[in-house]
């Protein structure tokens, strides 16, 4: 692994983490109950959940760890903490089966990397 990619590397990871970060604290102070509290985790891990399906074939030069894997950790948190906080909801479901395409869709294209590669 080179430098650039190291520093990008670190700078999808950092920014994961960082979107992780303030979202639970926006959750914890602006979330007056339960059910807001729920929203406010479960509205991002949805938005992330739609980027890692779009962005979950890119196999080229195994880019999936740099680009989509992050964000998809962040979106299964936050998806686990809104669970936590209110329970399951259509809005969680729906996070739930998006997640679970973006994962589909990146095995996929991983067997299909290594079949015709």
């Amino acid at each position: 692994m080179n430098t650039t990619e190291l520093e990008f590397f670190i700078a999808t990871w950092g920014t994961a983490f960082v979107i992780l970060i303030v979202v639970c604290l926006l959750a914890k102070v602006l979330g007056k109950n339960p059910l807001s509290r729920h929203k406010w985790l479960v509205i991002p891990a949805l938005v992330l959940a739609i980027y890692c399906i779009l962005t979950s074939w890119i196999w080229i030069y195994y880019m999936i760890v740099f680009i989509c894997l992050p964000f998809f950790l962040a979106s299964v948190v936050l998806a686990y903490l809104g669970y936590r906080a209110y329970g399951t909801t259509r809005l969680l479901k729906i996070t739930l089966w998006l997640q679970g395409a973006a994962l589909f869709i990146a095995f996929v294209c991983f067997v299909l990397l290594l079949l015709f590669d």
